[in-house]
């Protein structure tokens, strides 16, 4: 019970000091709404991959990761679209379906490498995302 109430109260905190700061620094509400719901969808996946890799489970980790990405990309947004057709412009572009579709393709390769995905790679793959961000500035 603790733990939910931690997670519910963790949840809050975060929206509404994330949301506040991106609004203060004048960022549009399409970015505010990529970075608070990239966070909050993204953390609990963090702590389940963090928890598999601890116990050296490789593969629950990536397919965790995986595996959610791809079901909020195409399921939640294919539903959304069947519920109400909306027009994807503005902060979401030419610029940021590029770096998404090269992010995706790089994460592929590293994947399919015998090497361990190591703190370059995640270096790398963090780098990208911050590419994303400064493309999706107002």
């Amino acid at each position: 019970m603790m733990g939910l109430a931690g997670t519910l109260l963790g949840a809050q905190l975060l929206a509404h000091s994330c949301g506040a700061l991106l609004r203060d620094m004048g960022y549009s509400a399409e970015v505010q709404g990529l970075v608070l719901v990239g966070f909050g969808s993204l953390l609990p996946h963090v702590v389940v991959a963090v928890q598999a890799l601890r116990q050296h489970h490789e593969g629950l980790a990536v397919g965790n990761l995986i595996g959610s990405n791809l079901f909020h990309s195409l399921a939640v947004g294919g539903l959304v679209a069947v519920i109400k057709p909306y027009e994807v412009g503005g902060a979401f572009g030419l610029g940021t379906l590029v770096i998404v579709v090269a992010t995706a393709a790089v994460t592929y390769l590293l994947l399919r490498t015998e090497e361990d995905v190591g703190r370059a790679h995640g270096f790398a793959l963090l780098a990208a995302y911050l590419a994303l961000a400064a493309v999706a500035v107002p």
